[in-house]
């Protein structure tokens, strides 16, 4: 029997898979069975006398972007986590080098996450010690405790200057608040012409007095004995203890309406006014007697 083979082109392949148009393909089925790698590039050839045809290889598209944030997302993570655990740890990346751009941004992108990692819990840090500092200050702390002095700045430094610099910034802020309600107070008090040269003991024994008749407390206007000024004090003393509601005696009362506004000022009109009255009266007499 004789068997005639028609010519016809006929392709045998080692494994599944069409060719492309350089006669190669990427294999993605039983690799292992055949000595190639899960995705390699590899020829095929139906013809054992002829010579094979150029390797083609695609170029590759992994760029310098690719490699920094695979590494920075990666990285970054790990880091903090275990500067948050207070490990101090040395790392050393590992990296597919499909190329030197991709090769490039990865260890750049790994020594950045390194870096920015740590950087960004010192601040985190920092900031919560700043706050808690302020709160402190704002509960009326007027120094800062012990333990954050010795041992607060070798265990956790950057909490501990965070707390430091939020506590002095409060306490600053909160006597310049007091500064100025101080001001307003003082400029609100009514400063009797003849002291307006020279206030301040005034306002000091105003201040006093509305305070001790504030809180209930005793009235005392003989606190303050500071040789000229003495008087200004008592007198500041009285008015202001008087302008909280404090009650003061009716002599007291009368003693202070002549030293805020007759005292120094309207005694020549009184004693005029006096001498008038006399004279009149002593007129009115003369013509009864007539």
């Amino acid at each position: 029997m004789v068997i005639i083979f028609m010519g016809i082109n006929i392709k045998v392949y080692a494994h599944p898979g069409g060719t492309d148009a350089s006669g190669g393909h990427h294999c993605w089925t039983n690799c292992e069975q055949w000595g190639i790698k899960y995705g390699e590039y590899h020829y095929h050839n139906s013809e054992p006398n002829s010579t094979p045809a150029a390797k083609v290889v695609p170029k590759d598209t992994h760029t310098y972007e690719d490699g920094y944030d695979e590494a920075y997302d990666y990285w970054y993570k790990i880091a903090y986590s275990d500067v948050q655990k207070k490990k101090n740890k040395s790392y050393e990346a590992k990296w597919t080098e499909y190329n030197k751009d991709y090769s490039n941004g990865y260890k750049d992108g790994f020594n950045e996450a390194i870096r920015d990692a740590r950087k960004d819990f010192q601040d985190s840090e920092y900031d919560r010690g700043y706050e808690a500092g302020q709160k402190d200050a704002d509960a009326g702390e007027k120094e800062i405790v012990a333990w954050d002095v010795f041992e607060g700045s070798k265990t956790e430094p950057d909490y501990y200057n965070g707390y430091v610099k939020g506590f002095n910034d409060e306490i600053k802020a909160l006597e310049e608040t007091e500064k100025e309600s101080e001001n307003a107070e003082v400029e609100s008090i009514d400063v009797p012409a003849k002291f307006q040269d020279k206030p301040d003991s005034f306002i000091l024994g105003y201040q006093t007095g509305y305070y001790d008749s504030q809180t209930a407390y005793n009235y005392n206007e003989e606190q303050y004995t500071d040789g000229d000024d003495r008087y200004q004090y008592i007198l500041g003393y009285k008015n202001g203890w008087n302008d909280e509601g404090g009650t003061l005696p009716f002599p007291t009362k009368m003693g202070l309406i002549y030293s805020n506004y007759i005292k120094g000022y309207a005694l020549i009109p009184i004693i005029a006014g006096v001498g008038l009255v006399g004279f009149w009266i002593g007129k009115r007499k003369k013509k009864k007697i007539e």
